[in-house]
């Protein structure tokens, strides 16, 4: 009997290092003590603490964290086709 395997997640590049991303999730960032997570919702830059927050309360899956010198600040956006769900785009920037 032969089966299908469908994956809810695409693996996308985010500054070099390869990562899962799940299909609902759209946003990537990367906050100044190197945690790597993805949102669903934009997220914004939280001053006070350094890192990225939602507006609508959600929590972000975290992927890991990274360690290095001067590593910078990134928020990159991912979107996909609306029927196919694929990978089309990739936008964003590092946010000072």
């Amino acid at each position: 009997m032969s089966s299908k395997f469908y994956s809810y997640t695409d693996t996308v590049d985010f500054e070099g290092i390869q990562l899962p991303l799940p299909n609902i999730y759209r946003y990537i960032t990367r906050d100044e003590r190197g945690f790597i997570e993805a949102w669903r919702s934009k997220p914004v830059r939280d001053l006070e603490f350094g890192d990225f927050r939602s507006l609508d309360g959600e929590l972000p899956i975290c992927f890991g964290h990274q360690s290095g010198e001067n590593l910078p600040i990134v928020a990159r956006q991912y979107r996909r086709h609306k029927i196919t769900r694929q990978l089309i785009s990739l936008t964003g920037s590092v946010v000072e």
